[in-house]
């Protein structure tokens, strides 16, 4: 497993499916070629939070610890009450876009410079990124 990576326990099929959901719905890809599985049966799903994909492995070889359901929204800051939205410089440049509650930034979401390109992008709360990606303002 490598840094951003975490295994969450898949105990209920409607919980996996708005996980997933959710996942995708942040631009999550599925990387179905990291996968090891040899039976549906016992898995956990990986999701790595700074490469923004998922997969499936096998309980054994996750790291632990492993997560719950609930454990892991809390790590990605899922609220039921966030709002996708963006938040606008004085000058009109783009500064975020994604998940806010309360006009703050929460959950993930994509900060920029006022050039345009990328600052961080990963998961934010109300002191900003939490895990994700930094970028230098050259786009890199």
């Amino acid at each position: 497993m490598q840094v951003g990576d975490y295994a969450v326990e898949t105990n209920n099929l409607e919980k996996e499916n708005f996980l997933i959901d959710y996942l995708e719905s942040n631009n999550f890809k599925y990387e179905r070629n990291l996968e090891n599985l040899s039976a549906e049966n016992d898995y956990v799903i990986v999701i790595n939070i700074v490469n923004k994909i998922y997969y499936k492995i096998k309980n054994y070889l996750a790291s632990p610890p492993i997560l719950s359901m609930e454990e892991i929204l809390k790590v990605l800051y899922y609220d039921k009450y966030s709002i996708y939205g963006k938040f606008y410089s004085k000058d009109g440049d783009l500064a975020y876009e994604g998940y806010t509650i309360f006009d703050r930034p929460k959950g993930f979401g994509v900060s920029y410079y006022p050039n345009g390109n990328k600052y961080q992008e990963g998961v934010f709360n109300y002191k900003g990124l939490v895990e994700g990606k930094e970028f230098y303002s050259n786009g890199q």
